[in-house]
């Protein structure tokens, strides 16, 4: 069963233009109407980040909040 949506970064590279931005917002209409949620990869400015709020992205992963860790270092990333 699929639980979520995965948007690749190919598409969010190029979301401030128009078209990009429209194919991304269909992706995510398209999603939650089947009750599924949505994460963008490859986000690396805050632009796209801000972007994908207003489109209703539910979750994001990429450079703008860190590199590829293994998953043993991920939890020194988010602590302050």
């Amino acid at each position: 069963p699929i639980s979520e949506l995965k948007i690749d970064r190919a598409f969010i590279k190029g979301i401030e233009q128009p078209h990009d931005r429209s194919l991304v917002a269909g992706m995510i209409a398209m999603a939650h109407s089947i009750g599924k949620t949505v994460v963008a990869e490859g986000i690396e400015t805050q632009a796209q980040l801000e972007i994908l709020q207003a489109l209703g992205c539910d979750w994001g992963q990429g450079y703008l909040w860190s590199k590829p860790v293994p998953p043993a270092l991920a939890p020194d990333c988010f602590t302050a």
